[in-house]
């Protein structure tokens, strides 16, 4: 596998803009990215999180290494699909987020990963999600872990994929007042929200879903034919939030991770675009991949990525 990458490398300690290509070996001559899966019980601690929102409660589930007493911490975002274990992984018995959580919790770093509003036992109803509404779960999460004591509350990270990216570089933003959140990582994010659902679901069933009446609901329908039904302030969050916009008052370190075969709907150049309005270390890496990071075939492509975003958190947090 080939992947990509660029990177401000004025400002994380050398100079210019560098383009690496790291062309993976065969598969006899190649490592694992991780080391072969020990059994859980044994290396990863999961327990139930339970996080005030509002007047509602959020779900999550905390991965934490087996020893140790305090551990840096990431936030994982799912994206429009509220599943917080993340699509299933081929030919193994774990979900795109849930693998890495505990790939992670193995190399010392904590994880935390939520589901929205009424999914996965969280209170509330998925129809009312909005991605403000995220953004305020995630700020919730990011507190929430921060309070804990075996969280270093001043090595905390984000990792957001396709939607959940929205969220990210929101939260982030929006919480840069704090010392909390060093970096983040962009996992195939949505850049340009009413681009991307303009393309995927057109443009007048956003206008229909943001001209609707309070309360009606209006089915967001994907390429995929997959229809969720959502009221208005869904649709207007797609016309109104720019992660770009959000990420100004964010100075520290952002990972963006692309798939080339993604590129019809978020475009490298906007990509690039965000890059411009983040003043803080960021590196961009390409991944021949679609939003499905390869979880359909088996977990190279994923593992790859994880490996690849752990070690920017290991430099960072």
């Amino acid at each position: 596998m080939q992947m990509k990458v660029r990177a401000n490398q004025g400002q994380i300690g050398l100079t210019g803009i560098l383009f690496i290509s790291l062309v993976s070996m065969s598969a006899a001559q190649t490592s694992r990215p991780f080391p072969a899966p020990s059994h859980l019980a044994k290396t990863v601690i999961e327990q139930d999180a339970t996080i005030d929102v509002g007047h509602d409660k959020i779900i999550g589930t905390l991965s934490l290494p087996a020893t140790g007493t305090t551990f840096p911490a990431v936030l994982i975002l799912h994206g429009f699909a509220p599943e917080r274990d993340g699509i299933p992984v081929r030919a193994t018995q774990e979900g795109m987020f849930s693998r890495p959580a505990r790939q992670w919790a193995e190399q010392g770093y904590a994880t935390l990963r939520i589901s929205t509003r009424g999914s996965g036992g969280s209170g509330g109803s998925y129809e009312n999600m909005t991605i403000e509404g995220r953004i305020e779960e995630a700020m919730a999460a990011v507190a929430w872990l921060a309070s804990q004591s075996n969280i270093d509350p001043h090595k905390i990270g984000i990792l957001g994929y396709n939607q959940g990216a929205i969220v990210a570089t929101a939260t982030a933003g929006r919480m840069h007042d704090t010392p909390t959140i060093k970096s983040i990582a962009l996992w195939l994010p949505i850049i340009n929200p009413l681009f991307y659902y303009g393309n995927r679901s057109g443009v007048s069933q956003l206008a229909d879903g943001l001209n609707a009446k309070q309360g009606e609901l209006v089915p967001l329908t994907t390429k995929s034919k997959t229809s969720r039904p959502l009221k208005t302030g869904f649709y207007r969050d797609i016309w109104t939030i720019s992660p770009a916009a959000e990420l100004r008052s964010f100075d520290g370190s952002m990972l963006v991770a692309m798939g080339t075969k993604e590129a019809e709907d978020v475009p490298k150049a906007s990509a690039e675009a965000l890059l411009r309005y983040h003043h803080g270390p960021h590196q961009l890496v390409s991944f021949p991949t679609d939003q499905g990071i390869g979880v359909f075939e088996g977990s190279e492509t994923l593992d790859e990525l994880a490996a690849r975003t752990l070690e920017w958190f290991k430099k960072q947090l």
